[in-house]
């Protein structure tokens, strides 16, 4: 039986939803902590058409004798950051359980020469950490993994509160706003521009990236905990911090469920100095515990895998990768070089 690879179109949206809502109970098996809402077709089909809603989406579907088989959808994005893009959504892709995971490479084949003519170079995907064969069959397609979306359970063991000499553990306050400001929102921008992440940031951006460290500290929904010194030397000096909020569900979002309360742990960074005296293991160990707590069953974090430093740490707190996001750069002279 062949493969017709077509435009995806709308009037596939109720059999793209099966088949995400089929790769979805897959996926939970493997990975529990994934809301069980998307196994549900209507679930289903409300995040497929999240996705297919968003501007500037195009994507191929695989019949085989008139039925789906395989959906692939690409929103392309244009933004100073990442420039002219395409971002596949965990929500915009899935196989039919008797599909092959190669099937994945026919369909990014077919609509990827729509992404080249917009000037759409990059590309990012992403899959669930646990689907071997198809994180292969993106791998063959030179991809490779940027970024890690992991979960840890709040219902189980937390990290052992220890605690740090010298050092204690608070709630911010906005006395702390200077400090909060000026000295920690620079430190995960310095580090994540070094070896061997080389993650940009822009300089134009900095001023947001100030106003929104400002902001944290007056958001009713934040919660910002610090690693202040204390002690003859050092008194007051803000080592490290963490900032937790309630994670925002969205039916693109599959990581995330409505029914259940989930913290997202935003942003976390501890001064170079400081490192390697289990500041960042106390405030984890606060922050998650005070998120259990407040009756959160789960915690969602992401890194860029390429952070050696946060790759460690994090895996050894108990997260674990429920999805990555892959990326491509395609080579564009391809616009030209084509004779």
């Amino acid at each position: 039986m062949s493969i017709e690879i077509i435009p995806f179109h709308v009037g596939l949206m109720p059999a793209a939803a099966e088949l995400l809502a089929r790769r979805h109970a897959r996926d939970r098996q493997a990975l529990p902590l994934l809301p069980a809402r998307f196994e549900n077709t209507r679930n289903a089909q409300a995040a497929v058409r999240e996705v297919w809603n968003k501007p500037h989406t195009t994507g191929t579907a695989a019949l085989r004798d008139g039925r789906l088989v395989g959906y692939l959808l690409g929103e392309a994005r244009f933004d100073t950051l990442r420039g002219r893009h395409i971002w596949m959504h965990l929500a915009g892709h899935a196989l039919a359980d008797d599909a092959p995971s190669s099937l994945y490479a026919e369909l990014y084949a077919a609509a990827g020469p729509a992404w080249l003519r917009l000037g759409a170079f990059d590309h990012y995907i992403k899959i669930t950490a646990t689907d071997a064969a198809a994180l292969d069959v993106w791998f063959d397609l030179t991809f490779g993994k940027e970024q890690a979306h992991a979960f840890l359970s709040l219902n189980g063991a937390l990290p052992e509160r220890v605690a740090v000499p010298g050092v204690v553990i608070r709630r911010a306050t906005e006395a702390d706003r200077d400090a909060f400001v000026d000295e920690m929102s620079p430190i995960l921008r310095q580090h994540m521009s070094g070896p061997p992440v080389w993650g940009v940031a822009l300089p134009e951006a900095v001023g947001s990236m100030r106003e929104g460290f400002a902001d944290l500290l007056t958001d009713a929904t934040a919660l910002v905990w610090l690693a202040e010194a204390e002690g003859e030397t050092e008194a007051g000096r803000v080592l490290g911090y963490q900032v937790y909020f309630p994670a925002s569900p969205a039916d693109d979002d599959l990581t995330i469920s409505i029914s259940e309360r989930t913290a997202l742990l935003e942003v976390a960074a501890t001064r170079p100095d400081a490192r390697g005296r289990g500041i960042g293991r106390a405030l984890a160990a606060a922050g998650l515990a005070d998120a259990a707590a407040g009756g959160y069953t789960v915690c969602v974090a992401d890194w860029r895998t390429t952070n050696i430093e946060g790759n460690r740490f994090w895996l050894g707190v108990g997260f674990r990768p429920a999805v990555y996001r892959l990326t491509r750069k395609v080579d564009p002279r391809i616009a030209w070089a084509t004779f």
